[in-house]
């Protein structure tokens, strides 16, 4: 048994070989092993009844590729946009790999993943929150050792046992993330975000919204033995990107009537205005839903609008 603060996840883009990983606030994963059924619709003769051992029950099949298609939920922080989400964005058909310790000494290593999906949400009352999936191609097994269940489990990166040393340094020591210890990797709080744009509007609360489908290709190989169903997809392919930008926000204009604009010709989303490399910047965005409603009398009237981001500057 363990509780989730043993646990933590590790995200690494890694185009030019660098091999960065950053360990970032995970609040919650989700990478189910999903294998697929190949069931067959044929008449087998099978009985209504009796014997037992000759009823009726499912179909004839065997199993295809299995699919390792996951998310994370995370708590935002500098290095996890600036080092993996930012250059993931625009490097799109570029994969990347995540780990994850769900408890002591269980490594999972999601390898070849390619991102169906990245959200950034700031609101009032919290910290920057986000979510991406993903589609991985391979996954790492972990393997039994010894007797016990916990301590026993061991993985593999490449050709070395995924021991402390191997992920973080000579030192194997996990870096903190806790404030009792240095070095402390903070959330970004939702009050050192802005949204600046050319008008004399407000927001007080933003989501930033990235999809793209992800497709697998298979051939056929003649593969063989046990492990024919393992065979890796011949092409991976990714749809073009969408991107929206959704928004609370209230006019700060003496103006007697104020509608939401149709268009944007540029947003720039800063994280931190101390830090400019910690920035969104959106161009031409058209307006595709809003709303200006009567809101009850505890809670402030915001315009709520979702825009189509059409160009995005790295």
């Amino acid at each position: 048994m363990a509780l989730g603060y043993e646990g933590y996840a590790t995200l690494e883009y890694d185009p030019d070989g660098t091999g960065i990983q950053t360990v970032f606030l995970c609040t919650g994963s989700s990478v189910p092993k999903a294998r697929q059924r190949l069931d067959s619709g044929a008449g087998y003769g099978g009985e209504i009844s009796t014997p037992v051992s000759e009823i009726g029950i499912g179909s004839p099949y065997n199993f295809d590729w299995p699919l390792w298609d996951g998310s994370a939920n995370f708590d935002l922080t500098k290095k996890l946009f600036t080092q993996q989400l930012n250059p993931w964005i625009f490097h799109r058909q570029t994969p990347a790999t995540f780990r994850m310790v769900s408890r002591y000494n269980n490594y999972q290593v999601f390898e070849r993943c390619y991102w169906n999906s990245i959200s950034l949400t700031a609101a009032e009352g919290a910290a920057v929150t986000g979510s991406f999936s993903f589609a991985a191609l391979d996954r790492d097994y972990y393997n039994l050792a010894g007797d016990g269940y916990i301590a026993g489990r061991t993985g593999a990166i490449g050709l070395q046992g995924c021991t402390g040393s191997d992920w973080f340094g000579s030192s194997g020591d996990i870096p903190a993330l806790n404030p009792g210890s240095e070095p402390n990797i903070p959330p970004i709080p939702f009050w050192t975000t802005k949204v600046k744009a050319p008008t004399l509007i407000d927001f007080i609360s933003w989501t930033v919204t990235f999809s793209q489908d992800v497709t697998k290709f298979f051939g056929c190989f003649g593969l063989q033995g046990p492990l024919a169903g393992l065979q890796a997809p011949a092409y991976v392919a990714v749809g073009p990107m969408t991107v929206t930008f959704e928004c609370e926000y209230v006019p700060i204009t003496n103006a007697p009537l104020f509608t939401a604009p149709d268009n944007f010709g540029n947003l720039n989303v800063y994280f931190d205005l101390r830090d400019e490399n910690t920035y969104l910047k959106l161009k031409n965005l058209e307006l595709e839903t809003a709303n200006d409603d009567v809101a009850d009398q505890g809670s402030t009237a915001p315009i709520t609008a979702t825009y189509a981001v059409y160009e995005l500057v790295a």
